[in-house]
């Protein structure tokens, strides 16, 4: 199936919200030049498609985070191929592999 902008923001919406252990904000980058903002500072978090300043940005091609999302990609191993570039604290991108 593929998947939009607006379904993958859902789909990460239902997947993160209210979840603890995250204080932070972490801005996905994509080569469509869509992003998606997670902001934990809030409860329930803040997920977005603004393009605001981020703690940390990860810079990756839209088809591979969807696959990140669904399972299909493991986020260090995106990031040791070079498919998936941290900018920032590397910190919270890793806090959320546990989503």
């Amino acid at each position: 199936m593929e998947m939009d902008m607006s379904a993958i923001t859902e789909e990460v919406r239902s997947k993160v919200a209210n979840r603890s252990q995250f204080d932070g904000t972490v801005k996905f980058c994509f080569e469509t030049k869509d992003v998606l903002l997670i902001d934990g500072r809030h409860s329930p978090y803040v997920i977005c498609n603004e393009d605001k300043a981020a703690d940390c940005t990860v810079r990756i091609k839209f088809a591979d985070f969807v696959k990140m999302v669904r399972g299909e990609l493991n986020g260090t191993m995106a990031y040791m191929t070079g498919k998936l570039k941290v900018e920032g604290n590397l910190a919270l991108a890793v806090g959320l592999s546990k989503f």
